[in-house]
């Protein structure tokens, strides 16, 4: 009798085995599956195009921001446009130089912005709706005080206002207060926002400041970026570098996050499915020996 549980118990092990091993060579491939497929690219910028909203402006950008100087069906060898917009059009990044006038006189402009603030690790921060960013709504949210680079994730995405061509003073952004819970609080070297503007219309100057002036590196400032796709509480590759412009205080950018893909997402599903049934097959043994324990103790 001893020497059947003892080989029921042996068998079970060997079944949970073979279980486990199974399940780890499934998500073993799954992942191998996954990097095949390569990482998902989301473009979150905003396209330069007629009617993209402008800073305190109704009508949004006018449609000869580009120019179509030479066109071949014009008799021309080439097409060629020439461009006008502001600085600080669309999805675009800020310098120091454009509220400090000492950093403005000193170069720090956006040509100067490091490269290690621009490209990274990005944390999407969803922020409640109706809320501006205070110092007491980011307490109340999980931020990691290592992170350096936050993306804010407002209902400016909800509402669709970077695709609205009337500017929209009531849009959600960042308090004084709130940047220098950043500053105080994190290791931000960039933030960025889904619309025009970091800080909010009424202290607009104020909240950039903050920013601007953290030592021993300003807070790198990206505005105006498309986070429809983008899901908060996740982290993403971030490159977001603006054109190069000597001098300049600001400019256009192309911004791009790096996420895991749809096969990534059902391998951490699978991966947690198989965990969880070898947790319950090394119960169900657990089960089964504490049964033969109780029923042939004297003789184990």
């Amino acid at each position: 009798m001893l020497g059947t549980a003892i080989f029921v118990l042996a068998l079970a092990c060997v079944e949970v085995g073979l279980a486990g091993e199974c399940a780890a060579r499934r998500a073993a491939e799954t992942w191998q599956e996954e990097e095949d497929q390569g990482p998902q690219y989301i473009d979150i910028t905003i396209p330069l195009a007629p009617g993209v909203p402008l800073w305190d402006h109704r009508e949004g950008l006018n449609c000869m921001f580009r120019h179509l100087a030479e066109d071949m069906r014009k008799g021309h060898n080439s097409f060629s446009s020439w461009l006008s917009l502001g600085a600080h059009t669309a999805t675009h990044i800020d310098s120091p130089a454009h509220f400090l006038a000492d950093q403005y006189e000193a170069g720090n402009t956006v040509d100067k912005i490091p490269l290690r603030h621009l490209m990274g690790r990005a944390l999407v921060v969803g922020v409640p709706f109706g809320r501006n960013i205070t110092a007491d709504v980011l307490a109340s949210l999980d931020i990691p005080d290592d992170c350096e680079r936050l993306l804010f994730k407002t209902d400016n995405t909800a509402r669709n206002l970077m695709r609205t061509k009337a500017f929209h003073s009531d849009y959600t952004a960042l308090t004084p207060d709130g940047a220098q819970w950043l500053v105080d609080h994190t290791a931000v070297t960039l933030v960025g926002i889904d619309y025009l503007s970091i800080a909010t219309y009424d202290q607009n100057k104020e909240g950039h400041l903050v920013l601007f002036t953290k030592q021993p590196e300003a807070v790198t400032v990206v505005e105006g970026l498309d986070m429809t796709y983008l899901r908060p509480g996740r982290w993403y590759d971030l490159t977001c570098l603006p054109l190069r412009i000597t001098g300049a205080d600001g400019a256009p950018a192309r911004c791009v996050a790096v996420g895991p893909d749809a096969q990534y997402e059902q391998w951490r599903r699978e991966q947690a499915a198989a965990e969880g049934a070898a947790a319950g097959d090394q119960a169900e043994l657990e089960d089964v020996a504490e049964a033969l324990a109780a029923e042939h103790g004297d003789e184990l």
